[in-house]
């Protein structure tokens, strides 16, 4: 569950309840004279006012979903004992509104809780009736039952949803074939490095990884090969790299690191253990690469993704560089200023 979510669908639903509710007011014979109907005309001015205030704001926290929905509770229950019959005018079909939004927000456990407290509240406000006995045990149960079922498959489905989302988003930033990330995820992830290496006052280092003769081992065993060689070296770079390391790739053979650094000696002992990582692993065929590792501090502010790809540049020259040294070696471009 994310710690926010849209305001103006949690407003409108206030709002709607609040309206279809208000009509009751101008109804005779519906609401108990005097201080119930007082109360109740309260109750729905009240949630018109917090419906109206959430759909001026674009999220809301998790707190203020859970206690939106628990007034929504509170609500029927004052609805139901202002009536003169509940089981007429105030059916706990009037709870659809808040287990709606308890099936579409909240999170697992809040959503159990709901669910626990639908018949106890369909009791109380079943009980402001003509209803008695079995009667009232049955409708309660019906009732309340239909309900949970209606949140149950709201919920179900909005659980699918997220999950195909979910599927989606790692799919449009993942490498089909290493399962690294791809160019787009490194760009998504530009603005949180640099502000990273900013607050830790660090350097944002780039390596560029091409495999040296990976055509040959194409031509040599074919792609078939090549693809197997290139996931194991894909593997091999992310362990070296670290959870701290994003890894992505970015062509052919062509593999990213991004990783914060201190200084040039830990540049250099990071672009050994990448090194070695691709020479020592355990692969079917030998396969070396040339690395090229660049450097630079925070650019400035709203030219993060820019930034990273002209520090990604740097790198890729500078591997060009190791490659024409006879490659398996790291060469460095040193530290760039990428201010605009």
């Amino acid at each position: 569950m994310p710690s926010v979510v849209p305001a103006r669908a949690l407003g409108f639903i206030a709002v709607a309840g609040a309206v279809l509710g208000g009509l009751n007011l101008w109804v005779d014979g519906v609401l108990r004279p005097g201080l119930g109907r007082a109360v109740y005309a309260a109750m729905m001015v009240m949630l018109l006012v917090i419906g109206l205030y959430f759909m001026t704001l674009a999220r809301l926290s998790y707190r203020a979903v859970a206690l939106l929905i628990a007034y929504g509770n509170a609500v029927y229950v004052v609805v139901a004992l202002t009536t003169v019959n509940a089981h007429l005018y105030a059916g706990p079909l009037m709870l659809l509104l808040a287990l709606t939004a308890g099936a579409s927000f909240l999170e697992a456990r809040g959503f159990v809780v709901q669910l626990l407290v639908v018949p106890p509240i369909c009791w109380v406000g079943l009980s402001n009736s003509e209803l008695a006995g079995r009667a009232l045990m049955i409708q309660v149960v019906v009732q309340s039952g239909v309900l949970v079922l209606a949140a149950m498959l709201v919920y179900g489905l909005r659980m699918r949803s997220e999950r195909l989302l979910r599927e989606t988003e790692l799919m449009s930033t993942t490498d089909p074939l290493t399962g690294l990330a791809n160019r787009r995820a490194v760009e998504i992830e530009a603005e949180r490095l640099w502000q990273e290496v900013a607050d830790e006052r660090l350097l944002l280092a780039a390596f560029v990884l091409d495999l040296d003769s990976f055509k040959v081992l194409n031509d040599s065993h074919g792609h078939a090969a090549g693809d197997t060689a290139l996931r194991l070296v894909s593997h091999a770079i992310r362990e070296a790299a670290g959870e701290a390391g994003v890894v992505a790739r970015i062509g052919g053979e062509e593999i990213l690191v991004l990783h914060r650094v201190a200084s040039m000696p830990e540049l250099l002992l990071l672009g050994e253990r990448l090194r070695r990582a691709v020479a020592d692993g355990p692969l079917p065929h030998p396969l070396t690469a040339s690395i090229g590792a660049a450097t630079a501090a925070t650019p400035d502010e709203g030219a993060a993704v820019e930034g990273l790809w002209r520090l990604v540049d740097a790198a890729d020259m500078a591997m060009y560089v190791a490659k024409r040294e006879g490659g398996n070696r790291v060469a460095t471009a040193g530290e760039l200023d990428l201010t605009p």
